[in-house]
């Protein structure tokens, strides 16, 4: 998902590499983090 939006960036706006990188692993990360944040809950006993 992240090479598709640097693909993206890079080709239709012009962005730079490292700008179009970190935009796209932060959107990225905050999935992640979600979705660590969910299985964590989920294995917890209640």
């Amino acid at each position: 998902m992240v090479v598709e939006f640097a693909k993206n960036k890079r080709g239709l706006e012009g962005f730079r590499t490292f700008d179009v990188a970190t935009e796209g692993a932060k959107l990225r990360f905050r999935a992640v983090r979600m979705t660590a944040l969910a299985e964590v809950a989920g294995l917890m006993p209640w």
